[in-house]
């Protein structure tokens, strides 16, 4: 396997895919490519994006990448604006 994810703990909390994989096998998983680590994130049963993001060329753990997820914040409906987003102003 040339390619390992560690799985952090916001794509655990997003996706049940990724925190059932971490229960049953732990929190690393192995691919056979950067590639195919991005299709199992795509695949993942989620309402939230997750997506590997690659490790920092100097982290000294067993992963070359991150499979993470965005944190939850008061904004959690995908039909409404998440903050920040630019709005117009009532007069």
């Amino acid at each position: 396997m040339s390619y390992v994810v560690a799985v952090k703990r916001s794509a655990r909390q997003a996706s049940p895919g990724a925190g059932e994989w971490v229960r049953d096998r732990g929190p690393h998983r192995g691919f056979e490519s950067k590639g195919a680590a991005r299709e199992w994130a795509m695949d993942l049963d989620t309402e939230r994006t997750v997506w590997v993001q690659d490790a920092h060329p100097q982290d000294d753990s067993p992963a070359d990448g991150y499979l993470v997820a965005r944190r939850v914040s008061h904004w959690v409906s995908r039909d409404e604006d998440p903050p920040g987003e630019q709005g117009t102003l009532a007069r």
